[in-house]
């Protein structure tokens, strides 16, 4: 790979027309991709380029192919968003096959870019996600590669290959999520993950008692899919009153103590996902669960 900004210079400035860009993984990825007429060199970010429309990015490699997406093409591409240096969205976190398809018509955000190209994005964040951000001043920076320019047939193709070892996929998901998280644990006889948070002082559950808890359920990136707005009671020892892996994990705390647990399918929701389909198939699962109370 080469240095774009050496070696292309003509490529960093692209003219690209006015656009929406809207797209849908995991809970809606929405933002906005107003691109203006011509280029210009960035005054706020050395190195990088500006769209008139207050856009900034920086292609930093070039592919080999060269190969540009045409209206009807789709993009396969590897992305890590950030704000405020936390990561709100990592496509090696969504599936086994780590990337993200999306169609070129209407995205022409993307256009600066070829096959086999890398670049940094920067614009607001307002808006942008399926989280709230509401101060303009929160920027988002997104990482990009453009893996693969394909048309619509292969994009189906890919996207809807099922794997012959989902349990296997599932597996290596965990591993990069451990991976990118540092985290060297390992995980208990019935395969949960267990991260004490915060220490509890108070009773620990015992068959019959309530259970007070709090807690958040999110996907490996990060994107939340179940999170109630207060505490939640529980019959502790009554069946299918929680995950199988919540038990186990509240099983391990006492009140007052504070964990996050990341969760294979089998201890969550399965090889049939939830039952309002926002969890799929062989899903693993984190949630940071809060033991509030024990009656």
């Amino acid at each position: 790979m080469k240095d774009l900004n050496k070696q292309y210079p003509d490529r960093r400035r692209p003219g690209l027309r006015r656009c929406l860009y809207k797209s849908t993984y995991l809970a809606a990825l929405i933002f906005l991709a107003s691109c203006g007429d011509r280029a210009k060199e960035s005054a706020k970010y050395p190195g990088y380029f500006e769209t008139g429309e207050g856009v900034h990015y920086r292609i930093h490699t070039v592919g080999e192919s060269g190969r540009k997406p045409k209206e009807t093409d789709w993009l396969e591409l590897q992305m890590i968003n950030t704000v405020a240096d936390s990561t709100v969205y990592d496509s090696e976190l969504d599936n086994a096959r780590g990337t993200l398809l999306m169609p070129f018509a209407g995205n022409r955000f993307f256009s600066v870019l070829s096959e086999g190209d890398s670049a940094t994005f920067i614009l607001p964040a307002s808006g942008i996600f399926a989280y709230n951000y509401d101060s303009a001043a929160q920027l988002m920076r997104m990482n990009v590669k453009l893996v693969a320019v394909v048309d619509e047939a292969e994009a189906d193709k890919r996207n809807g290959v099922s794997s012959r070892d989902p349990e296997l996929d599932e597996q290596k998901l965990m591993a990069v999520y451990l991976r990118k998280k540092k985290i060297s644990a390992q995980p208990s006889g019935e395969g949960l993950y267990f991260f004490p948070q915060k220490e509890g002082s108070g009773a620990a559950p015992e068959a019959g008692k309530t259970v007070v808890v709090r807690y958040r359920g999110s996907f490996l990136n990060g994107q939340a899919f179940d999170q109630p707005r207060g505490p939640v009671e529980f019959s502790w020892g009554a069946e299918r009153q929680m995950l199988r892996g919540l038990e186990l994990a509240v099983s391990k705390m006492k009140s007052g103590g504070a964990a996050t647990v990341l969760l294979p399918s089998r201890l969550a929701f399965g090889k049939d996902g939830s039952g309002d389909g926002r969890v799929k198939p062989w899903t693993p699962v984190l949630y940071e669960i809060e033991l509030m109370e024990v009656k």
